[in-house]
């Protein structure tokens, strides 16, 4: 199957700064959580006494999962049995819930699909817990080291390239399977639909926008959904969301448009009471 002719710009180097403004100060930044598909909090899998190596351990995993990424794969921070199946029923059920919308009537191409959300979830989770228990780790060997800093960045910047290298593995994977419009579809379903979501309200804000500037605002929510689909957690895929929320205020702002009245305007209209309709003749 073809692969989706949208390609959507993905920054090597993660998501941008917010600049001035922050989104989550700014109209349509109060978005609240998606509590009923929220992700499950990562945990620390590796024991306290196991410090010693760790930092290598996480280099190892990074390849690891690079070589890995296509392929099925258990967890590799082997949590207990009993936390690992309660996870393993936690992710199926977000892959169903996903793949619901997509409604495929090929068994075995939904059931590959299925698969590959699974064990993409699991690669997160993996990569994710492995980053922490290395920032911790270095934290704790060294509070006052001088290269402090320099190390974390190069923990941080490793997790990117392999955030990076497993998402398109990833998309790859689902273009083999889905049609371009599905494959949206999961990345919508993995982001909570805030691109569509977010850019609706921008159009009840500001619904004199002009085309150029709607596409710019579509298109640096697109590039949200890409980083959001990596993230571990139901707040930190909003988070992503509030960062470009702020670099959109920010260039409408430069536009001479005046957000907060806007966001008065709207707040007014809601609340005005609907015309009478107009008498019987």
């Amino acid at each position: 199957m073809e692969a989706p002719t949208h390609q959507t710009r993905r920054p090597g180097s993660g998501p941008p700064p917010s600049g001035a403004n922050d989104g989550d100060d700014l109209p349509v930044a109060r978005m609240k959580l998606v509590s009923a598909d929220r992700e499950q909090p990562r945990r620390n899998r590796i024991p306290p006494g196991h410090r010693s190596g760790r930092i290598l351990g996480f280099v190892f995993l990074l390849g690891r999962l690079l070589a890995g990424a296509g392929a099925a794969e258990p967890g590799l921070s082997a949590p207990g049995a009993p936390e690992e199946e309660a996870y393993r029923q936690t992710i199926a059920t977000r892959a169903e819930r996903i793949l619901r919308p997509l409604q495929l009537q090929d068994l075995d191409t939904s059931n590959r699909v299925h698969a590959l959300l699974m064990r993409h979830y699991r690669n997160l989770r993996d990569l994710h817990d492995q980053r922490d228990v290395a920032l911790r780790s270095l934290k704790d060997a060294s509070p006052g080291a001088p290269d402090r800093a320099a190390e974390e960045s190069r923990i941080r910047q490793a997790t990117r390239h392999q955030l990076d290298a497993l998402h398109t593995n990833f998309v790859q994977a689902l273009a083999r399977e889905l049609t371009p419009a599905q494959v949206d579809q999961v990345k919508d379903g993995m982001t909570y639909n805030l691109v569509e979501v977010t850019y609706r309200a921008y159009l009840r804000l500001l619904p004199e926008l002009s085309e150029s500037q709607k596409q710019q605002i579509r298109s640096w929510l697109l590039e949200a959904r890409e980083l959001a689909m990596d993230e571990g957690t139901a707040r930190e895929k909003h988070a992503v969301f509030n960062r470009y929320k702020g670099r959109i205020n920010n260039y409408l702002s430069a536009a001479g448009y005046d957000l907060k009245a806007a966001e008065r305007r709207l707040r007014e209209a809601s609340k005005a009471p609907a015309s009478a309709p107009a008498p019987a003749e």
